[in-house]
Parts: C-alpha cells; structure tokens; sequence
C-alpha cells in the first residue's frame, strides 16, 4: 500500500503537534515553514518561559464569533490528553497557580522537544519555504512556492494568524483557507495594549497596581477582568487589560463607543460607595490632620495621587474629615469607577493572538477537517477561536492537533 502523505503548512505549536500525531499514524508528514527555523513563535511565549497550558480549561476563557460552537472544538476528552502528549516527548509541567510551563521554564526546551520528536519520527522540515497558493487536482493537493511544486494527499493549514507577523505569522492561513471557499471572520488584534482618550496619560506612565476593570458600551458591559494593571503613555496594559482587548477591538469595530471603567479600590476588597466610605471614614479617624495628599498617598502609587485630587475638583491641602458629603461622594465614585474611553488597540506587532479567523462553520469539529474539501484541515489560531492569557491559546493548538491526529486512519 501507497503511503499517504500529509505536508503541513506552518512548524509552529499546533504544527508540530498534527506533525508528531500523523507521523505516529504511520504517514509520510512534510513540514513546511516561511521561517529559516520552526517554532519560532514558541520562543516568545510566557516571556521565554513557555505557559503552553492550563489546568482549569474553562470554556468562559475561549472567545468566538460563532461561541456556541467552542464547547464541540475544546471538548473535555481531547483537553485530557494534552499533557499525556507532553509526557510522551519528555515534557513534564511546572504549576503555577494552574498555569503550567515546562519544568525548565524555558520556551526553549518545548520547541526542541517538539522538532525532537517529529524530526525522530522521519518528519521532513522544509524551512523558508513561502507557500504562494494551494490547490487540488483530482485527489492530489499541489503546493506552491516561488521556486518548488510539492504534492500530497493531505494538508494542513496552521500558519498562524496576524500576531506577531515577524514570526511568520502574518495571515497566510487566511488566504489558503479562502482559496477553498472558507469564509474568514473579520480579524482584529486581540490579547494587545489599549489606547485611550485622555491627556493625562504622560502621568502615570510606568504606574503598576492590582485594579478591577469593566470594559462597556454606552449601552451593555462587554466583560471584567481583575489584576495588575501597567498604565502607559498611551493608556493601558496588562495582562488582565490584554483579556479584555479582543472583545474591545470587535465592539469598536463594530463603530461603538467603548470605556473601561477602573476599579482603584479593588485591591482593598472594596466595590460600593457604602464600603468606601465606611473605609475612608475610619483611615480619617486615624489620620485625622493628613491632607489629602498624604491621607491618599498611603494607598495609591504617589503618581495617581495627584490626578485623582484634579478629577475629583478638589485641593490637595484639604482634609479628608473637612470634606462635605458631595465632595467624599465625587471622590470615592472616581477611584471606584475612573472611566478611560478606548479609541483602539496597538497593532498585530503587539498582540499575542488575533480575534476572528477561518469560520467555525465550515470545519469538522471531530477531525479539524474542512467541510468544503475533503483531506484538508485547519488548526490553531488560524481558525475564529482566541482565548485569554495563561496559556489558552496554545491550549487550543495542542487540542485541535491532537483531534486531527486521532481522526487519522492508521496506515499500514
């Protein structure tokens, strides 16, 4: 029996991964890359140290043009066989607070027990190979380069997609998939610094602190996210700003207003106007003569002080006990609820993934395979899932991987 071959396009995370699995199946598995080497985008991941997975895969940490079809793509048995996967090529995860790394805490040392083992298996890796178009005669897939026509029964598309473009990443995948009649949802920076509406930003640029922000329209909440916040020159960053920014980018898309409404208090455990002034009534008893300089320096980064006392319309020689009700009012309201309108996101260079992608529709959810042309499969961030920080996105890599490689007949 003829042994079938499968030519994978992109040697990232979930190319590798589909490389190891059909190469196990038995198939002749070719690897191509626009990159000089693969992997290349795993090296940035976690700051060098790789946050390849999760141990709560939650499906409220996945987004999706199409959310009702996520459950059917991140399904629980497939989530279950991912560190096993690991464990097979000698990758052992380091836990932190759920958030697991390689025990090294070096990208490094997945990407090469990765190529490792696909190149251990036979796997061809064909690196700076520019894929310009696919297409298929008869039974027979016909890969082009500039230079080189390749052929296959099978193909994979998993370049990736607009994130990080100096990787390769740069939507090559949305072009193939589209040359087979797959539609592409419209795709956005996601997991990306904010840029707001303001001209005090210059201020407290460099400031970090824990905060509760609630992204919104004029008209509905979009989402919340808790942690530290980085405020920029230009607006906000952070890991829990980057989870909000994917569903920011399609509201503002879309031509809403949007804000993030900043919760200064959180990090004390406060959220209502009753709670804050209960706690600054008793922080005044005990300093009672402080100006509000002081008396607020004590809680926020020296920075934000100023500006809180400015928005608020007060001065920072007043005393806290000395203010009238209306005044602690308008003060507390602007630490529980300090609104930044967004005017957009910083470009696909500074995002970590990308929102939108290859519609879920047209993909088997059970195969990865197209539903438009049979023997080809879509993997990865090419297609119209993203998830949050802390290793969701790779998490999605290694399930569709996995799912593609168990829908494959063994070969004999």
């Amino acid at each position: 029996m003829k042994t079938k071959k499968i030519l994978i396009v992109g040697g990232g995370a979930s190319g590798l991964c589909a490389a190891i699995m059909a190469r196990r199946k038995g198939y002749e598995v070719t690897i191509v890359d626009k990159n000089d080497t693969m992997g290349k985008k795993l090296l940035l991941t976690g700051s060098g140290r790789c946050n390849f997975f999760n141990k709560d895969m939650d499906l409220r940490y996945f987004h999706s043009t199409d959310p009702a079809l996520i459950s059917s793509f991140v399904d629980l048995e497939t989530i279950k066989e991912v560190l096993p996967f690991f464990k097979s090529i000698g990758i052992l995860p380091e836990d932190r607070d759920g958030y697991l790394y390689p025990s090294t805490l070096q990208a490094s040392t997945l990407r090469e027990a990765l190529i490792y083992e696909a190149e251990n298996l036979g796997c061809t890796f064909l690196p700076s190979f520019d894929v310009q178009k696919i297409e298929k005669k008869k039974d027979l897939f016909y890969i082009y380069s500039p230079d080189v026509v390749l052929t296959s029964d099978y193909v994979v598309i998993a370049a990736g997609s607009k994130s990080y473009p100096k990787t390769g990443s740069d939507g090559d995948s949305y072009k193939l998939a589209s040359s087979f009649g797959h539609t592409i949802r419209e795709v956005y920076p996601s997991l990306v610094p904010l840029k707001g509406v303001g001209s005090y930003f210059k201020r407290w640029d460099g400031v970090r602190m824990k905060a509760s922000l609630t992204a919104r329209t004029d008209t509905s909440i979009l989402s919340t996210s808790n942690g530290e916040v980085q405020f920029t020159d230009y607006g906000l960053s952070g890991i829990c700003v980057f989870n909000l920014s994917g569903e920011i980018n399609r509201s503002l898309h879309q031509g809403k207003k949007v804000f993030i409404d900043i919760n200064f208090l959180y990090t004390y455990g406060i959220t209502t106007m009753e709670e804050a002034l209960s706690f600054f009534n008793e922080r005044a008893h005990i300093l009672s003569k402080r100006n509000l300089r002081i008396f607020l320096e004590g809680l926020f980064p020296y920075k934000l002080v100023p500006l809180f006392i400015e928005k608020a319309s007060l001065s920072k020689e007043q005393v806290y006990a000395d203010l009238s009700l209306d005044e602690k009012k308008r003060l507390v309201n602007l630490l529980l609820s300090f609104t930044v309108p967004i005017q957009e996101s910083l470009a696909f260079n500074r995002s970590q993934t990308s929102v939108g992608g290859i519609s879920l529709l047209e993909v088997d959810s059970s195969s990865m395979e197209s539903k438009l042309e049979k023997g080809l499969y879509i993997l990865g961030e090419a297609l119209d899932i993203d998830g949050d920080c802390g290793g969701y996105n790779l998490g999605f890599a290694w399930i569709s991987a996995l799912k593609m490689g168990k829908s494959l007949e063994e070969v004999k």
